[in-house]
């Protein structure tokens, strides 16, 4: 493909039962905060999944038993590329629950990276799996695409020690167990977002609670 082609952003969140994903103009300036075309596949893992985008309603569809969450990752790719119109795709962002103690920046994605986030999967075994196999699926489908890493955890990381380790045996913070802090993404959007429609008001002190099938109030980030 030439480089000369309009170039989209792939973000994808990727869930124990449900992928949403979305596709960003890379080349507006600034990045914009509202996608071009979003969507999601619901309901993986359950009887009756769901596929349902911005210019399509809700419907069911069916997933292999055996390999839902891949077949659910090629459905989601195959409507994108039905969409791109001469567009190329030039980067794969995931969000991934959990970095651990090191990783705190969007990180490019390679094999010992996946490696290394895969070690984290008992810190958060319902999220943690499922990015890292559509990052090795799709280093495999689109080998030329660079992906990286952004990690919910990234945002709380400036909270002071005394409030990271958690009322156990010291022993535990030496094994890795901690007050990480999650939903650091959203806040993050949050605190970028809240500035530009609400001004001075959201310069000054604020409440903030991330709502959801999972939800959090965040611990104070520095």
């Amino acid at each position: 493909m030439s480089n000369s082609q309009p170039s989209l952003i792939l973000v994808l969140n990727c869930g124990s039962s449900s992928i949403k994903f979305a596709l960003f103009d890379a080349q507006a300036r600034p990045l914009p905060h509202e996608p071009l075309w979003h969507g999601k596949v619901q309901g993986i893992a359950g009887p009756a999944p769901e596929y349902s985008d911005s210019g399509t309603a809700q419907q069911r569809i069916h997933l292999d038993h055996e390999h839902p969450h891949t077949a659910a990752l090629a459905l989601i790719q195959a409507r994108i590329v039905a969409r791109l119109d001469g567009r190329r795709i030039v980067a794969i962002a995931h969000r991934v629950v959990h970095g651990g103690s090191r990783y705190f920046e969007p990180t490019l994605v390679t094999a010992g990276t996946i490696a290394e986030l895969r070690a984290l999967i008992p810190l958060a075994p319902l999220h943690q799996p499922f990015p890292l196999k559509a990052m090795s699926l799709l280093f495999e489908q689109w080998p030329g695409i660079v992906q990286v890493a952004c990690f919910d955890t990234a945002f709380h990381r400036t909270v002071p020690k005394v409030e990271q380790i958690l009322p156990l045996p010291y022993s535990a913070w030496e094994r890795g167990l901690r007050r990480y802090g999650f939903h650091g993404l959203s806040y993050d959007y949050m605190s970028h977002v809240l500035p530009e429609r609400h001004g001075d008001l959201a310069r000054g002190r604020a409440i903030v609670a991330h709502l959801g099938s999972g939800a959090s109030l965040p611990p104070r980030a520095g």
